[in-house]
């Protein structure tokens, strides 16, 4: 029997394992009826943590038949809610805004009615304590209330001053790596923000690698 699959999980059936089983990675922090907060960040742009964290939900909903929420704070470079094929608007920046109230702005894509989607909403800049404020922290208790978990796609940690709060009002939090590009440095201080802010590293994810590539690269 075939299975509906999200645009992101069938853009990732190419992909390395490692990186299509990034849900049993982190199953571990996700029990039923916990509402475990974890956020995905990377030290830099284009990591690939939408794509990443997208899979990761859509492997937990789909294969340990939990209820996952994912919510896109990349408000500055939205592109969760395309990448389930749902509308990007609105999204997490109008409900922080007061524009719309939560409910008006989640998603539930048909492929994977278990998976309930945040996207960011219509593009624009991080309000300096943004993240830290009520608006964030109730919409992070409502959706802890009502899904085994919660993962939040964040910016990057080491370009976003907010990220921090999003990492202190997490359970647990995740770096992604991409191949060549990432640096060792980079990750180590995502790592020391992690811990810095009393939150569970669960460790790195390294992107786009590709065995045949590392061939002769001492």
């Amino acid at each position: 029997m075939s299975v509906d699959l999200l645009p992101v999980e069938r853009a990732g059936q190419g992909l390395h394992a490692a990186e299509l089983e990034l849900w049993q990675a982190i199953s571990s922090a996700v029990t039923p009826g916990s509402g475990a907060v974890i956020t995905f960040t990377a030290p830099h742009a284009e990591a690939g943590t939408t794509s990443l964290a997208a899979c990761a939900a859509a492997g937990l909903a789909r294969h340990l038949q939990l209820r996952i929420a994912i919510v896109e704070a990349n408000l500055e470079r939205p592109f969760l809610a395309s990448a389930c094929g749902l509308d990007e608007r609105p999204g997490l920046s109008e409900v922080l805004l007061g524009a719309v109230p939560l409910q008006a702005a989640l998603r539930r894509p048909d492929e994977l009615p278990s998976l309930t989607v945040l996207g960011g909403g219509a593009p624009r800049k991080v309000v300096p304590g943004e993240f830290a404020g009520d608006a964030l922290t109730r919409v992070l208790e409502e959706l802890r209330g009502s899904h085994d978990a919660v993962l939040v796609d964040a910016p990057p940690a080491l370009m976003e001053p907010g990220v921090l709060a999003l990492v202190r009002a997490s359970n647990a939090a995740v770096a992604i790596s991409r191949a060549r590009v990432s640096t060792k440095d980079g990750i180590v201080d995502v790592q020391d923000l992690v811990e810095r802010a009393g939150t569970e590293f669960l460790g790195v994810v390294l992107n786009r690698w590709r065995p045949e590539l590392s061939r002769g690269i001492g």
